[in-house]
């Protein structure tokens, strides 16, 4: 991405003219800088920056309407849009769960997107959301959990072929199965036995990594490269043999590879390009560090990378390094991240919190004279959008004043619920919305 960006910066030659055409990515695009720039200066985010980020969400909702209606001409606004917003996620404090919804969703838009012409998705812009994409989702593989292994594994031997050809891309191909294998492994164990094909997806990544070659003269390419494969040894070394639980003291490889990358590491300036993607291999080495003052040099990286970066997935990775540190003296293993995470609710949220719900304003409970009168008296015509954009707030007084509340829908982890709407036309001047639950859907109904 930007660290290997040669004689342009693809942030900026591929996403500002979008944003400069298209509100949406506009919208995302403001909010995205004031949250990293509000945390880059200790404040809080402003109201302007919220506002962005409000009107951004609200656009991917009317645009997936109009995307399942058949206007891909929609297409890559709410791809574009979904990928800043999950960028965006990763600044702020206890939202790496929201930056995952986006990347979710990024996975079955960017699908769609690649039957898209070149008139409307160009060679290079398609290059380049495809390869943060797939940057973002292979390194936030780790913490998914194996309910995520399927849909990587599948993206990544459907994208990454579409690159230019890049021994970085086949360097980071491999990751996502190294951490299937590691999972599958830890399974096996558990039950008992681990089988033999499983030794040998072992053996060949460890060949395919070892013998891993950067064929570049660029130096930040070669160093990032390195680092990132010493990275995958130490995870693939991770893996117990045998009824071997977990890395007791440092094996041989692991010392080697932990006596190659820490030297690197200390000569490496923070404010060096190639820092902006260390934060995956210092997570990799800090959770199969034992001894402490392995995990001192590492910890203090981390800490100068945020001050630096104001990046919030840097302080996560502080923060859970430190939880798998206070549980275990010794190395554990990278499959800890997930563990812990899913303990802390860093990736997900009990529907009993709030998470998942629709509200439902008691307008649509009120009886047509009802909601004449509220039209007639509590709104101003001249303000009225015809696609909807606003939040009600004095109308939800008055309704509540006649004694009608709002309902909560609460829809459990995983559960979807369809947003049904239709646009006015010319035939009438109405907007018609509801909300039901999936089940309830046909095949056909379902984009």
């Amino acid at each position: 991405m930007a660290t290997f960006q040669g004689s342009k910066n693809p942030f900026i030659s591929e996403l500002v003219p979008m944003a400069l055409s298209n509100d949406s990515i506009l919208d995302s695009l403001l909010a995205y800088s004031g949250i990293h720039y509000a945390d880059h200066a200790g404040v809080p985010a402003d109201e302007t920056t919220w506002i962005h980020y409000g009107q951004a969400v609200q656009a991917q909702k009317f645009g997936l309407t109009w995307l399942a209606q058949g206007n891909d001409h929609v297409l890559v606004p709410l791809l574009v849009t979904a990928m800043l917003l999950c960028i965006a996620e990763t600044f702020r404090e206890n939202s790496g769960r929201l930056a995952l919804y986006h990347l979710r969703a990024l996975s079955a838009l960017i699908q769609k997107a690649l039957r898209l012409p070149e008139s409307q998705l160009p060679k290079d812009t398609r290059a380049f959301l495809i390869e943060r994409y797939m940057y973002t989702m292979t390194l936030a593989h780790i913490t998914m959990g194996s309910e995520s292994d399927e849909w990587v594994l599948n993206d990544g031997n459907i994208l990454y072929p579409m690159l230019e050809s890049s021994p970085i891309h086949a360097l980071f191909k491999l990751i996502p199965r190294v951490s299937v294998l590691s999972r599958h492994w830890a399974a096996e164990t558990q039950a008992g036995s681990v089988s033999d094909s499983l030794f040998r997806e072992k053996e060949e990544l460890y060949t395919l990594i070892s013998s891993w070659e950067p064929n570049s003269r660029e130096i930040n390419y070669t160093l990032c490269g390195i680092v990132y494969q010493q990275a995958l040894l130490v995870y693939l070394a991770s893996i117990p043999e045998g009824n071997r639980e977990a890395l007791s003291g440092y094996p041989d490889t692991v010392q080697e590879l932990f006596d190659t990358f820490l030297p690197f590491l200390m000569s490496t300036p923070p404010e060096s390009p190639i820092s902006t993607m260390l934060c995956w291999p210092l997570a990799i080495f800090g959770s199969c560090a034992g001894d402490g003052e392995h995990r001192r040099v590492i910890h203090e990286r981390l800490q100068l990378l945020s001050q630096i970066y104001s990046a919030q997935s840097v302080r996560d990775t502080m923060i859970l390094l430190e939880k798998m540190w206070a549980e275990n003296p010794g190395p554990s293993s990278p499959l800890s991240f997930e563990r812990i995470m899913k303990r802390e609710g860093m990736t997900h949220r009990k529907s009993t919190k709030g998470y998942g719900t629709v509200s439902v304003h008691p307008i649509i409970l009120q009886t047509r004279s009802d909601t004449d009168e509220l039209f007639d008296t509590e709104t101003d015509k001249l303000t009225w959008d015809p696609m909807g954009r606003y939040l009600f707030k004095e109308q939800l007084d008055w309704s509540k004043s006649r004694g009608l509340q709002p309902l909560k829908i609460i829809a459990d982890v995983n559960e979807l619920i369809v947003h049904y709407s239709s646009e006015p036309t010319e035939k009438s001047t109405r907007k018609r919305t509801t909300n039901t639950p999936v089940t309830l859907a046909s095949p056909e109904q379902l984009p």
